[in-house]
């Protein structure tokens, strides 16, 4: 539903007041609650080295209807954090990250006579785990960050938003 106020003659100075005021208090509150919305996903999302984190950034648009504001991430990674992924195979071949991080965690991985072949051991010892794999299969638990970020806080974003009517008018004094 749209709703439109035409009005004959000239816009009352009080009107004129109050709409800038609006306009201003509008974009004010939007910076705000974007701002707000950030920090918490920051605190709230998972620190390996603290890049997703760093990442996250907030910005305010103005759109033709009012303000936009928008939390995210640059990470290409950041979905899957945030909703997790079904198991599926790595290719060790073509994983390195995965191969440092299996090290990383108590496995010596080698690559046998065959190309794209592994054999992985407990590390420091002849134990073997895994011969002649190619990869592995893997899935990652959701760590929801802002999603939830902006869950604990809509409440407050739209009362705080429902009472800016009377705040303009208890300022510009339209009663």
């Amino acid at each position: 539903m749209d709703l439109q106020i035409k009005v004959k003659g000239e816009v009352p100075e009080k009107m004129q007041i109050a709409a800038k005021i609006l306009y201003e208090e509008l974009l004010e509150k939007t910076k705000h609650w974007t701002e707000v919305v950030k920090e918490e996903a920051q605190r709230r999302a998972p620190r390996f080295r603290g890049g997703l984190k760093r990442s996250i950034k907030g910005k305010v648009k103005e759109t033709p209807y009012g303000f936009k504001g928008i939390v995210g991430t640059t990470k290409w990674y950041a979905h899957f954090v945030e909703g997790g992924t079904t198991e599926h195979f790595v290719p060790f071949a073509k994983a390195p990250n995965l191969v440092r991080w299996l090290k990383k965690h108590g496995t010596t991985i080698q690559e046998t006579s065959t190309p794209g072949m592994f054999d992985v051991y407990v590390r420091g010892t002849t134990t073997l785990l895994a011969r002649s794999v190619t990869g592995m299969k893997i899935s990652a638990k959701a760590h929801p960050f802002i999603k939830p970020a902006y869950d604990a806080h809509i409440s407050d974003i739209i009362r705080d938003f429902n009472n800016l009517p009377e705040e303009v008018i208890e300022k510009v004094g339209l009663e």
